[in-house]
């Protein structure tokens, strides 16, 4: 199976955001931006371009006026993976990474009057923000496809193998994002680098993720999302078209152990021969 980011299409796509990337960067830095590391530059289950901030914020967080904690949020910005239109925001003194950064030094917009700024409660201070909440929401929510009854049913039917959790750092998750291609990713443990000599095997994890490449050698995917019959569960519906226009179809689940996933393309390509 051809993985997307080893597409020219792909490798096209990633020069064009590294350009548009630098060019926000001098814009951050023209203004004093300050950070421990901005980069690593990635596409995004939808493959929209995303880059990690690791930001220095002071440790003294309350306290300040709100022209100060303004200046500060300007400066250090908020930690995350960030698309590249979130950071052209910031550079440009506004959007939701200065807004998640203000939250931290104790500051929400005003419930009247979102142009003034007001301080948060000691019990808004220990919730995340629900700005941040409903961002990732809208930028990670699954779209699924709207399809009737009997069709779930057969759906159901044709799925490779059941939803199966094996935990962190062993399983996949796979979905279909909003260019229609199949997004796999692995569960990645937080602790896994916990020391300099271990550090690698936590970005091993968070790098173990690519997208199925629409063009095929020997067909074209076209995949959805789609909810299945036993318990709600989700799952992808694959439609592989040959050149002749005939196709295949399977349905492969959204959570695998992470030795299967090649068990899963060999469902496809079994069907294809056939």
């Amino acid at each position: 199976m051809i993985i997307w980011e080893t597409t020219q299409e792909c490798k096209r796509e990633y020069q064009e955001a590294q350009k548009r990337f630098s060019e926000i960067y001098s814009k951050l830095s023209a203004r004093g931006f300050s950070c421990t590391h901005i980069g690593s530059l990635r596409f995004d289950n939808d493959c929209v371009p995303e880059v990690w901030l690791n930001d220095c914020k002071p440790l003294r967080r309350q306290g300040y006026c709100v022209d100060d904690a303004k200046k500060l949020a300007l400066k250090y910005g908020d930690c995350g993976w960030w698309t590249l239109d979130w950071l052209a925001e910031f550079a440009e003194g506004k959007g939701i990474i200065f807004e998640e950064a203000m939250h931290d030094f104790c500051y929400r917009r005003h419930k009247k009057d979102k142009t003034k700024w007001a301080k948060i409660t000691w019990r808004e201070s220990m919730q995340s923000s629900s700005l941040s909440q409903q961002a990732w929401h809208e930028k990670h929510d699954k779209c699924y496809a709207q399809i009737s009854e009997e069709e779930t049913k057969r759906l159901q039917d044709m799925l490779a193998m059941p939803n199966e959790s094996a935990g962190v750092s062993k399983t996949y998750d796979l979905s279909v994002g909003k260019r229609g291609m199949i997004f796999v990713a692995l569960w990645a443990n937080p602790f896994a680098g916990h020391s300099a000599e271990s550090l690698h095997l936590l970005g091993q994890q968070i790098n173990d993720r690519g997208h199925y490449a629409p063009q095929q050698a020997r067909f074209k995917i076209n995949a959805a999302n789609v909810k299945l019959a036993d318990k709600n569960k989700d799952a992808i519906y694959i439609k592989a078209v040959k050149p002749d226009e005939s196709f295949v179809e399977c349905v492969w689940p959204s959570q695998i152990p992470r030795e299967k996933i090649y068990d899963l393309e060999y469902t496809l390509e079994s069907k294809f021969e056939k």
